[in-house]
């Protein structure tokens, strides 16, 4: 019986152990930080299109709103973290309408169909569901004229786009547009965002926008929050003369006279703004600071006008890129481009970072004058007239009476020295479980092992031992 209770006991212990091992090695992976608390985002779409007309698209507005690239990542506690990066991004409705289907009340039959909605061209990861890498396409290496890849993991994650060229005739065409985020948080919270592109052509030409490029960073340990942003816009033409853009509208550089019968520059810019009812608004930076969040946008440049209702303005669908295909909704529409609106902000990134620093305890040493951090001695012991006279701090003297002087009657303020506390690593639940699995199986082993060893021997009846 009692090799029995042993044999028991000894397997239980090894289930335990071989429990707890599971559970505390499968536990969630931790963020390398000392803050107890974050929040950063990064989003770097450096183009911006909306695309309108007054009457809509029955009655909806806008027709279509698109960013080129779209760059996002975002970092939270948890931790947590969401990484994309796709050329062209629709928003995040229209970007995940198949997964969204379910939730609108489409009938899950059409689950196959409906799943196919779903953005396709984009590199997307998650922490800690996963992926944590992804690239589009699908395994192949980035190069220069395409890259989308983007990244997930427990410390943070970061997200990349480039291409060499997105146009839409008639419309716009951006050669050489690229973004990039990363989101941390190690001793403080860090966010940066960067975009740029080498040109912008609108309208057909008429409107042209140099090398631009556009940062903002943005970093929080919880107490000290700050972030910086720059933009650098290229030259802008219209018409093929060099404009400025200003609080005061556009202004066209300086030309020499034209010849006869031949518009002035300034003649000539003044007909493109008229026909195009063009407008040219810079954007400033902006900022929100205030711990322990820092918010901070670039400045950028909006540009708006109307296309005019002639004849022969058509969009060429055919020749649209597969990143843009939400855009031929453009080419069902009778005359959709007639007395349309676009609308295009650049150079715009953002950056947010928040962070939560660890308590520190020590600092609870300030608070309270009327606690002595340490008792020193009587006014009898150093010679004073008796009573309570001072509590200050033993001196490094032989004799250990000697101290720093207090007013008489009151007590030292010092500051009492207390190590700093992190909490951002708690006991995971499944150490918890399993401590309390051993705990059950130890005790239930004692009791077996006690009633085993403690059980009287069976004795014989002397009424049975008779003939």
């Amino acid at each position: 019986m009692r090799r029995r209770v042993l044999c028991v006991g000894t397997a239980l212990a090894i289930v335990c152990a071989a429990v707890v091992t599971g559970l505390v090695g499968a536990g969630p992976a931790r963020a390398n930080t000392d803050l107890i608390g974050w929040t950063t985002q990064a989003d770097a779409n450096v183009v911006d299109i909306v695309i309108d007309n007054e009457s809509g698209l029955a009655g909806s507005h806008p027709l279509s709103a698109i960013d080129i690239p779209e760059n996002f990542s975002s970092y939270q506690t948890g931790p947590l973290g969401y990484a994309l990066a796709t050329l062209a991004w629709p928003g995040s409705v229209a970007g995940n309408f198949g997964s969204l289907a379910g939730e609108v009340g489409f009938p899950p039959s059409t689950a196959p169909i409906t799943s196919q909605l779903n953005d396709p061209l984009k590199a997307a990861t998650f922490f800690p569901a996963g992926p944590a890498d992804s690239t589009f396409p699908a395994g192949a290496p980035s190069t220069g004229g395409l890259q989308m890849v983007s990244h997930a993991d427990a410390n943070g994650s970061w997200a990349k786009a480039a291409l060499a060229n997105v146009s839409v005739p008639q419309l716009f065409d951006v050669q050489g547009v690229q973004g990039d985020t990363t989101v941390t948080a190690t001793s403080a919270a860090e966010s940066k965002a960067s975009g740029s592109f080498h040109s912008l052509s609108l309208a057909g030409g008429l409107i042209k926008i140099g090398a631009t490029t556009s940062s903002a960073s943005a970093k929080s340990d919880g107490k000290d929050p700050n972030g910086t942003a720059t933009t650098h816009i290229g030259a802008i033409t219209i018409a093929g003369q060099q404009v400025h853009v200003g609080n005061d509208g556009i202004v066209v550089g300086p030309s020499s006279s034209p010849a006869s019968g031949v518009l002035s520059s300034a003649d000539a810019v003044n007909q493109v703004i008229s026909a195009l009812k063009l407008k040219i608004t810079p954007l400033p930076q902006t900022e929100s600071k205030k711990a322990p969040a820092e918010q901070i946008m670039s400045g950028g440049l909006q540009i708006s006008f109307v296309l005019p209702s002639l004849p022969d303005l058509h969009l060429n669908c055919t020749t649209l890129p597969p990143q843009l295909a939400q855009l031929g909704v453009l080419c069902t529409l009778p005359d959709v481009l007639k007395g349309i609106n676009a609308t295009f902000t650049i150079g715009r990134v953002a950056a947010t970072a928040i962070g939560a620093p660890p308590f520190d305890l020590a600092a609870l040493g300030q608070e309270g004058p009327n606690l002595p951090s340490v008792l020193g001695s009587t006014a009898s012991d150093i010679g004073g007239s008796g009573g309570l006279a001072s509590l200050g701090a033993p001196g490094a003297s032989g004799g250990g009476t000697s101290s720093t002087p207090a007013t008489p009657g009151s007590l030292p303020n010092e500051r009492i020295a207390v190590d700093k506390i992190s909490l951002s690593s708690p006991i995971g639940l499944g150490l918890l479980v399993s401590l309390l699995a051993i705990a059950f199986a130890c005790g239930l082993f004692l009791r077996r092992l006690t009633g085993a060893l403690g059980a009287a021997a069976p004795v014989e009846c002397p009424m049975e031992d008779g003939p």
